[in-house]
């Protein structure tokens, strides 16, 4: 014969009479109750930098022998199983121990625990948790964060309650992936403060999913960096190298801005490279400035004033590496150059003595006078580039060198 909605509510009658929610589910108090509990998680919510605040939607499957709630399932028609509002019966007071929200106890008085015959007791509650994890954003944006949330069971010790987990891992079954975040690796266990309180932590590692800064920060970043070294390439008599310069240090700024506006205002553990960063191209793009005033300067200094002879050789030094070419006018060897057969050509770096065409670096050393502040400049352009072009390989893989360390 099947059982009837009668048997069930004879039995729930006389499993509750004289029974006290209060006390722990054993007849003998001397004997430790085992509690065993799984991780369900559903989805993780968001995690905020700026606040430290993670948020995640879990259930939990948590079982434990009540032996005041046996019976003998013949004596009620075969009813094997029935259950209560976890109000009506001993469960264990659980909660987040760093909650960044108020402080919720597990389930809710309307959800139901469900027991066979044998007094096994299975609770399902499940809630949308929000908890503290202090980020270590010095990767960011290849950052990983590892956050650790920490459930304490209250007004037990471990001498009258027995917690283990049943996996050392989340169950990721109802599992749905995070937009921005990637995770990586799970783990549950089990930990005892002060000898007595008993703990229950769930840590999850994630990994931020990086494409969108690579290709709305990084590459932009790397993009001004490349664009600031041009400044030296921009003909002197355009004007445009100082506004050029000033727009690619603004820019700058702005980056630095929005990178700032999106991470936590701390230094602890560190501060995040790409900050160091910023501020080093800023540096490096203020030098930029700095030399491009000085060239400028120089290009546009009268020639009655004279170019000292250690800038005379510099300059016809640099112009000879950078501008030597192949297939340059064979040298004049029939002869002795003077200063007044020697004149500057047009574009400035080829000097005409007679019929023969000279490139700057075939000039004596005795008539480095004809050196002028233009060819100082241009000098000084070649030079500062490489300097600045140094300067950002270094930064750039310096970063890559430590994200990947």
């Amino acid at each position: 014969m099947a059982s009837t909605p009668l048997d069930v509510t004879n039995l729930n009658k006389d499993l509750m009479q004289n029974y006290d929610p209060r006390v722990r589910g054993t007849m003998d108090l001397n004997k430790v109750t085992a509690i065993s509990i799984e991780t369900f998680l559903t989805s993780i919510v968001d995690f905020e930098e700026l606040s430290g605040k993670f948020s995640f939607v879990a259930y939990f499957i948590i079982q434990w022998q009540d032996d005041r709630l046996r019976w003998n399932t013949s004596e009620y028609n075969g009813v094997n199983n029935t259950s209560f509002f976890q109000s009506d019966v001993w469960h264990p007071l659980i909660t987040p121990s760093q909650s960044s929200d108020e402080f919720k106890r597990f389930g809710f008085d309307w959800m139901q625990v469900t027991f066979v015959n044998n007094g096994l007791a299975n609770w399902v509650p499940g809630d949308l948790y929000h908890s503290t994890c202090r980020p270590n954003v010095r990767l960011y944006p290849f950052d990983t964060q590892v956050c650790v949330v920490v459930f304490m069971l209250h007004g037990y010790t471990n001498k009258e309650i027995h917690l283990r987990t049943i996996n050392s891992e989340v169950n990721l079954a109802l599992y749905s992936r995070h937009g921005l975040w990637d995770l990586q690796n799970t783990r549950t266990y089990v930990e005892f403060k002060f000898g007595t309180i008993i703990e229950y932590h769930i840590e999850f590692t994630l990994k931020r999913e990086s494409q969108f800064y690579v290709v709305g920060l990084i590459l932009p970043i790397a993009t001004m960096g490349i664009l600031n070294l041009l400044v030296f390439l921009l003909p002197p008599e355009s004007g445009e190298r100082v506004g050029f310069s000033i727009t690619v240090l603004l820019a700058l700024a702005v980056f630095l801005t929005i990178a700032s506006d999106s991470l936590p205002k701390t230094s602890k553990p560190s501060i995040p490279l790409i900050c160091v960063k910023l501020y080093v191209d800023m540096v490096i793009s203020s030098v930029i400035m700095l030399f491009t005033v000085v060239g400028l300067r120089m290009y546009h200094k009268e020639d009655r004033h004279p170019v000292p002879s250690c800038l005379a050789t510099f300059a016809r030094c640099c112009l000879c590496m950078y501008d030597k070419k192949d297939t340059r006018k064979r040298r004049y060897e029939g002869g002795e150059y003077t200063e007044q057969s020697i004149s500057r050509n047009k574009n400035g770096s080829i000097i005409q003595n007679g019929n023969e065409k000279l490139h700057v670096c075939d000039i004596p050393a005795t008539l480095e006078d004809i050196i002028t502040w233009k060819d100082v400049a241009k000098a000084f352009d070649i030079v500062f580039f490489l300097l600045t072009f140094i300067a950002f390989a270094l930064s750039h893989t310096s970063m890559i060198a430590l994200i990947y360390s």
